[in-house]
């Protein structure tokens, strides 16, 4: 049973979930590994992999990976899961695994950084992050950029538009990070992940750009500058030549053109 009414839109098949499916196997599977490790053998589970500001500092650079797979409590895991099934298995199944697991684990870090900064800039950096609600938001705000009409049940109860509902729960955080109220909720993690979210389904994929193109990108001029200062080998020109003879400009790789290019300009500074 899912918590919304099928109102014309059409997700892909369920082999489509297969992310979903193993991120919620994973996330179980923790759960039970931190409770056994904890409880039967006195392991700091939770201090080690735990989101904290203070042991971030440290070089504990795995942490706004790992605190996404654990959780407060048994209702804290058995909710996110749920909202994770519902609304992640509609999002894989549109925009792809590549995509959704980039969005789910950009807006998850993103959230668990933001909400880190804060408890450092609120003097309380010891403060730990749990739960996977900040990748989980981002999912929400990417489906509602979906199908924003589907209807949906908020608490299970009121049906409503599913856009509606995520604005609802975005204000909802809005009013408790402003009103300062301590409500045991990482609601910052919830708004970083929500602002990631939405970030990404602009400038990421609706213009048909993946997450590793930003890093992709410096590492390209870099290699670009390096190969700037060595010359071009007579071999390697010929044959890009005779590429270009045989099949044409358009048959040349980027690698290949950049070649040229370079080959030209050191002949005409030469």
């Amino acid at each position: 049973m899912r918590p919304w009414r099928n109102e014309g839109y059409r997700p892909e098949p369920p082999s489509a979930e297969y992310a979903t499916k193993w991120l919620i196997i994973a996330m179980m599977a923790s759960a039970l590994a931190a409770l056994l490790l904890e409880n039967t053998f006195g392991l700091p589970v939770t201090d080690a992999l735990a989101l904290s500001a203070s042991r971030l500092s440290r070089g504990a650079v795995w942490q706004p990976v790992t605190y996404m797979f654990l959780h407060a409590g048994l209702l804290h895991l058995i909710f996110n899961l749920l909202m994770l099934w519902w609304f992640g298995s509609l999002v894989e199944g549109s925009i792809g695994r590549r995509s959704y697991l980039e969005l789910f684990f950009g807006a998850g870090i993103f959230g668990g950084l933001v909400q880190a900064a804060a408890s450092v800039f609120t003097g309380q950096p010891d403060l730990i992050t749990l739960g996977c609600s900040g990748g989980l938001l981002g999912v929400m705000v990417v489906c509602a950029m979906i199908a924003p009409s589907l209807t949906v049940f908020f608490s299970f109860v009121i049906p409503m538009k599913l856009r509606t509902m995520v604005i609802i729960c975005i204000f909802m955080d809005l009013y408790v990070a402003l009103s300062g109220q301590r409500s045991g909720t990482a609601v910052l993690a919830h708004l970083g992940g929500a602002a990631f979210g939405y970030g990404y389904w602009k400038l990421c994929y609706c213009r048909g750009r993946s997450l590793s193109r930003f890093w992709e990108m410096p590492l390209e001029k870099l290699r670009s500058m390096f190969q700037a200062n060595q010359r071009v080998s007579d071999s390697e020109l010929d044959e890009i030549l005779l590429k270009v003879g045989r099949e044409g400009m358009k048959s040349l790789s980027r690698r290949e053109r950049r070649i040229l290019i370079k080959a030209s300009k050191q002949k005409r500074k030469n």
